[in-house]
Formats: structure tokens, C-alpha cells, sequence
């Protein structure tokens, strides 16, 4: 189906489709395609603001990866994955308490040994963006502190181009998301800039390679 449909801009359809598509799942007898199936549509739903229908697919889909009956590491992994898409929607939805307790749990200990790095960096920068909201700044900079620290950390690895360049960015917005900047973190800044500038490629910035790969690096996220 995702191969087939880009439903991206078509809101109205979208709309049409959503009280049919859980019913339309009831009917899958295997999880894991019915899973996969409500996470292409919550993608889809998820472009539009303050959608309620997100938040209904992606918690059906919650649901569903609580009902497995034979639950084991790779359960354990989709369930955070749901729950880190279910943040995203409460998020959008204002609702920020539900969203920040969801992404202050993915960068957990426990939570980090099953997820790739960059979701778990994004649950941290997400994190700092709510408590921004909320006019926590000693929150939300430690935060972004954490971020820009642990994007530094795992630069040290040989990260595959791809993944790289988006640690490279999730940085890129705690620094710009940071309230007074030390000089530690203007110095970050302006490293960046001449990387940028001269096209860096240097052994942090690996050719690509599996996405899986990365489970087998040391890349943590470190709370200050």
C-alpha cells in the first residue's frame, strides 16, 4: 500500500478513510502486518495539525503490540517505537505532559539497549522543546545540553553517512534551541559552519552502510 499511494497531501481522502481503517484492521489476523499497517497511516495522518485520527491509529496500533501473546525482545522494541509516534501526536496535540513523560522514558537506560540512536536523541531534543513550552528553561536547557553533549559522543563512532547527518541536525537544533549558549557550544557552532562550508568527510561520516549496524556501536544518550 505504501508503495502504491502518496496519500502526503491528500487530506480530504484521508479524512474519508479514517473511521474504516481500525475496523478494516480487526479483520488482520497477523500483528505484525496490522501494526505495520496503522504506522503507514499514522505517517499519513500525522501531517495533519491537531489530528485526532493519528492519535486513534497509532494507540490502536499501541494495542495491538500489547495483545501479542508470545512477547519478547523485538516486541519490547516495536512498542516503544509505537509509543515514541503515540508522543509525537499527543505533542502536536498539546497534550504535553501525556508526551513529555513518553519521551523522557525512551531515553532511559533500558529504553536505549532497544532503540536505534536517533530516535532516542529525538525523544531528548523533543523533550527539551516541551519543557520550553512550559517555561521550564532550566529543563528544557539541560535538555538541549544533553543533546548537543551526546551527539558529540557518538561522533566518535564510524557512523554510516546517512545517520551522520541526522545526529548532525538534531544538534543543530538544541544549539539553535539553547538559552545561553556557553562558549563551548559557540565553538560547536562554529565548527560546524567550516564543516558545512568545506564539505567535511571525515572518518565520523563513514560511507553508508546497514541501519542495523548501528545497534552494534556504543552510542548512548548521556544525561548531564
Amino acid at each position: 500500500f505504501n508503495t502504491w499511494i502518496d496519500l502526503r497531501n491528500e487530506s480530504e481522502i484521508l479524512e474519508k478513510l479514517a473511521p474504516n481503517i481500525i475496523e478494516f484492521t480487526d479483520s488482520l489476523s497477523n500483528p505484525y502486518v496490522t501494526i505495520d499497517l496503522l504506522s503507514i497511516f499514522w505517517k499519513y495522518f500525522d501531517n495533519i495539525p491537531n489530528n485526532v485520527d493519528a492519535l486513534k491509529i497509532i494507540e490502536r496500533a499501541l494495542y495491538v503490540v500489547d495483545n501479542i501473546k508470545d512477547k519478547n525482545t523485538n516486541t519490547q522494541r516495536i512498542k516503544l517505537y509505537i509509543e515514541f509516534k503515540r508522543a509525537i501526536s499527543l505533542h502536536r496535540m498539546d497534550l504535553l505532559d501525556d508526551a513529555l513523560k513518553i519521551f523522557n522514558s525512551i531515553t532511559e537506560e533500558e529504553s536505549q539497549d532497544l532503540l536505534d540512536p536517533v530516535t532516542v536523541f529525538y525523544a531528548a531534543l523533543y523533550a527539551g522543546h516541551i519543557y520550553k513550552l512550559k517555561q521550564f528553561i532550566p529543563e528544557s536547557n539541560k535538555s538541549y545540553n544533553d543533546v548537543i553533549i551526546s551527539c558529540e559522543q557518538a561522533y566518535l563512532q564510524n557512523l554510516p553517512l546517512e545517520i551522520y547527518y541526522e545526529i548532525k541536525q538534531i544538534q543543530q537544533v538544541a544549539l539553535n534551541s539553547i538559552e545561553n549558549k556557553s562558549d563551548e557550544h559557540l565553538q560547536i557552532i562554529e565548527r560546524n559552519k567550516i564543516q558545512d562550508q568545506h564539505k567535511y568527510w571525515g572518518s565520523m561520516a563513514m560511507s553508508s552502510s546497514l541501519y542495523p549496524k548501528l545497534f552494534a556501536l556504543p552510542i548512548k544518550f548521556i544525561p548531564s
